[in-house]
């Protein structure tokens, strides 16, 4: 997990302060019961290594430090069965080094950022495959 890490903190020296806000592929149906191969989004990938469909990573970063939030499928047993093992919430803290991790299903993120409370952000109503917002980027005296 070495390599998201080195990159999320490459990009938080550009950033400096400021979120990231990115969407994992999801699977696309063939038919009803058939899909193609799941291919992540390569930017996710890259600053998350998460494999599965259906999530969203938030990389916070404050004074060059990022810290990342992950939403991720919950683990589900009768899906595991035919879709295989899904890692859930634990998985993304203990294996690929998130801060926290949050079900898929919460769709709404609350975080407070560089002394300003409850700033909210609906991600599943994100039209977008790669948003970088640059929140409050000047030290504000």
């Amino acid at each position: 997990m070495g390599n998201s890490k080195i990159a999320r903190e490459n990009l938080a020296k550009q950033i400096k302060n400021g979120a990231v806000i990115l969407h994992s592929g999801s699977i696309v149906y063939r038919n009803n019961d058939t899909w193609y191969p799941f291919r992540q989004d390569s930017n996710f990938y890259y600053l998350t290594e998460w494999p599965e469909p259906d999530a969203h990573a938030v990389i916070l970063i404050k004074d060059s430090k990022p810290e990342l939030h992950l939403f991720v499928q919950d683990r589900n047993e009768e899906m595991e069965t035919w879709e295989g093992k899904r890692l859930g919430q634990s998985g993304a803290v203990d294996e690929y080094e998130a801060s926290k991790a949050y079900s898929f299903q919460d769709s709404t993120y609350t975080w407070k950022y560089n002394g300003f409370e409850n700033m909210s952000l609906n991600i599943q109503n994100m039209q977008c495959v790669f948003v970088v917002l640059l929140l409050f980027c000047r030290e504000t005296s």
